[in-house]
């Protein structure tokens, strides 16, 4: 697998911090050293011992303090900054000190910008953090706020529009962010949505293209819907469902092309729910919420399905075709799916039940292109193949927890894989904020004389090892180069060594001093094109 060169680390400190009654600027907050840590460890443990806790026996109350330090950047497939892992790239990770926050991590969500910027936000249990993940290798912490007196382990994040909802166990209903102008470093807090009673939601959920958020849980709660699209910074509570508890959920706008066709362009809900705060009766209701543009909170009830040595029913999210519901169980069958049969849905059936090896409990899982991207606690972030309807088979894995693999609930707590990019990340208890790729290809990159951090302006020799599977060939093996404010093309690599070491000549630049960017990619006889993902890399001209 790909290996990375040189990065500058992230600074100590994000730009900004805000809470409800200060604001600091960067040049007036006090720098966090190794020094605290230590203290700020036992202010953690603090916090773990007094936090507000989620439904009854929420086992998450027990999880170990965070573990603070610097930024980790780049690494490779492996034991990659001390995290194994198989078909990631891994490509930094930020501790929870240097996110501006203390206690323990929790939810994590994803924004795109108009332009295409890419923003990570992540939940702590004293704090909400923007990050900028556009170059994964680069992250930059953007803004962060700080809960104040809703503070909790349990916090939640959501987008619709330009917009983040934030809501917690701690209270505080609906937080709301304009993220407008974050490709300027700005994040705007607007306030405090306080309708409709309790305070504090386990979770909230979105459905951007019907402008709809829910809330989930929070005392004995369902799910209390608001809409958005007429003061997305103030929303309206239209309505609940109030069945049962709801834990979590999932929102669609059923496809067109969906396999029922009865429910063609209506929300559908798939609730992980219960009574006496989840716990019994624990299992997957399927609720059909209206239309878009007039919808039903209080819902119509479809179908409902459980499963053998149910302990918890966690969350749920729908296959790419909708004929899948893939549920999780966060206290019983330990590195355990539900398959749920949805082709049907007022006779949804439970299918398999699938595993893996280890002993991990379960926790958020999401689908994209196919896959499951499951955070499974103390076994880190695994993939698996569900294009194959009723079986699904691991293809990668990366380990945010490496210290065990036993039961429990620490490591990582959830995982956004919706990024453009192929930036992955994933919030984890101890560590903070997570960003990966996957690599599945086969082809790995290795730089056997590591990567210049400055070249000469007369240009220089970059060698490149290519480690194939078996089974494959290279037909053309290039690199790409560009300097700023010069030239930039494409150079072919020339085999040595048998013919899996290639040597690539940067030309001569007409700027020096200056800065180059380089990348490389592999053409092979089967037509495939794979490029280095951990690129491009950046470089000085002297």
């Amino acid at each position: 697998m790909p290996s990375i060169g040189s990065r500058v680390p992230l600074p100590g400190l994000p730009r900004s911090f805000e809470d409800p009654h200060l604001f600091f600027q960067e040049s007036k907050m006090p720098s966090i050293t190794r020094s605290v840590l230590s203290t700020l460890s036992a202010s953690a443990a603090i916090l773990m011992s007094t936090a507000v806790i989620a439904h009854d026996n929420d086992p998450k109350s027990q999880t170990l303090p965070p573990i603070y330090g610097d930024t980790v950047i780049g690494g490779q497939d492996g034991l990659a900054g001390g995290f194994d892992s198989n078909g990631f790239i891994f490509c930094s990770q930020i501790p929870i000190n240097q996110l501006g926050g203390s206690g323990n991590g929790s939810d994590c969500w994803g924004y795109t910008s108009p332009s295409g910027g890419e923003y990570a936000i992540i939940t702590m249990e004293s704090a909400v953090a923007w990050v900028d993940v556009s170059d994964p290798f680069s992250p930059d912490v953007l803004y962060t706020y700080q809960r104040g007196g809703t503070s909790s382990l349990w916090g939640d994040v959501k987008v619709v529009g330009s917009r983040a909802y934030v809501v917690g166990e701690g209270g505080g209903s609906i937080k709301t962010f304009d993220m407008s102008n974050i490709d300027n470093g700005v994040v705007t807090y607007e306030g405090e949505s306080t309708s409709n009673g309790e305070t504090a939601s386990h979770n909230i959920v979105s459905l951007p293209s019907a402008n709809l958020i829910a809330r989930c849980g929070g005392g004995n709660n369902g799910l209390r819907f608001y809409s958005t699209q007429s003061n997305p910074d103030n929303p309206t509570f239209i309505g609940s469902w109030s069945d049962r508890y709801v834990h979590d959920a999932c929102l669609a706008i059923y496809p067109q092309n969906g396999p029922d066709s009865l429910y063609r362009g209506r929300i559908i809900g798939f609730l992980n729910d219960g009574f006496n705060g989840g716990g019994t009766d624990t299992g997957l209701s399927i609720v059909d919420f209206g239309v878009p543009s007039n919808p039903n909170p209080s819902g119509t009830l479809l179908s409902r399905v459980t499963w053998p040595g149910a302990g918890y029913s966690h969350q749920s999210w729908h296959n790419d075709e909708f004929t899948w519901v893939i549920s999780n169980d966060e206290t019983a069958l330990n590195s355990t799916w539900q398959m749920v049969n949805i082709t049907d849905l007022n006779n949804a059936t439970l299918g398999f039940t699938q595993s893996i090896p280890g002993s991990a409990n379960n926790h958020n899982n999401y689908v994209k292109d196919g896959r499951l991207y499951a955070a499974n606690y103390t076994m880190g972030l695994r993939v698996l193949d569900c294009s194959n309807g009723n079986f699904m088979d691991e293809i990668a894995y990366f380990d945010t927890y490496p210290e065990s693999e036993s039961s429990g609930y620490n490591g990582i707590w959830s995982v956004y894989p919706y990024f453009e990019s192929g930036t992955i990340i994933c919030s984890d208890f101890q560590r903070g904020l997570f960003c990966v790729k996957l690599d599945l290809s086969p082809i790995g990159y290795s730089f056997p004389d590591g990567l210049p951090d400055m070249v000469p302006s007369s240009g220089t020799e970059i060698l490149v090892d290519a480690s194939l599977e078996a089974g494959f060939d290279i037909a053309s093996f290039d690199m790409q180069y560009a300097f700023v404010g010069g030239a930039s093309g494409t150079v072919a690599g020339s085999p040595v060594k048998g013919g899996d070491r290639y040597a690539f000549q940067l030309p001569a630049s007409s700027v020096c001093p200056g800065e180059v960017t380089f990348s490389f990619a592999a053409t092979l006889t089967n037509g495939d094109n794979y490029p280095d993902q951990a690129g491009p890399y950046t470089a000085l001209v002297a």
